[in-house]
């Protein structure tokens, strides 16, 4: 991200875990913007309105090295000072409470994918395109919440009862189902006005919703 101007620090904070969009108030500021997640093409795209496409130099074959990218960056974020905890909104279906012995000067950010993970090692044979990435800096020790998955947004869901969170810790490894996690059916396990609850997390990173069946 290359801008013409120098932005605001709660500016920068807003917007530093997910990608940019139209909605940035400086966005006519910005100079260049390349997310280097192209599959394939050889260039470097720019997501600015400038199109400064970058172009390797040499001969290099930009893409011969590609690595999965770890960036703490999705569609959407909720970004959190200290003990606050995050309620989530119509948006990103997610609630964390209770956070506990983090420093005052931390912050989390609760971050949106809306795409299938390019890793599902470890996932069953359903899963939506939609996952959640919780991310923190500048603790001074561990933390632990609660956490609650809100159904409502997951289209297709048969049978609540059916449903399994699974973890990561990146965008590298293998996901594996949190077997401490509890599906609350609200109503008829079938109209989607449920939640997944997991109590005391204290492993963080990547999360996603899956089933064996429909």
């Amino acid at each position: 991200r290359l801008w013409a101007a120098v932005l605001q620090p709660l500016q920068i904070q807003e917007w530093m875990n997910r990608k940019l969009t139209l909605e940035h108030t400086d966005h006519s500021l910005l100079i260049g913007y390349w997310r280097f997640d192209e599959s394939s093409t050889g260039y470097a795209i720019d997501s600015s309105l400038r199109t400064n496409t970058g172009v390797p130099a040499g001969g290099l074959d930009l893409w011969s090295a590609t690595q999965l990218s770890t960036a703490p960056v999705g569609d959407d974020s909720i970004l959190v000072y200290g003990t606050e905890s995050i309620y989530g909104n119509s948006s990103i279906p997610v609630a964390l409470y209770q956070q506990t012995a983090r420093g005052s000067a931390g912050v989390t950010a609760l971050i949106q994918v809306k795409a299938h993970p390019e890793n599902a090692s470890g996932l069953p044979a359903n899963y939506p395109p939609l996952y959640w990435e919780i991310w923190q800096a500048g603790h001074d020790g561990s933390a632990s919440a609660d956490l609650a998955f809100m159904l409502n947004n997951l289209a297709g869901i048969a049978n609540e009862l059916a449903l399994a969170l699974f973890r990561r810790t990146d965008a590298g490894q293998t996901w594996g189902e949190e077997a401490q996690a509890m599906v609350r059916a609200e109503g008829s396990p079938t109209d989607g006005a449920g939640s997944i609850i997991l109590d005391g997390a204290s492993n963080f990173g990547q999360f996603i919703i899956g089933s064996g069946s429909e």
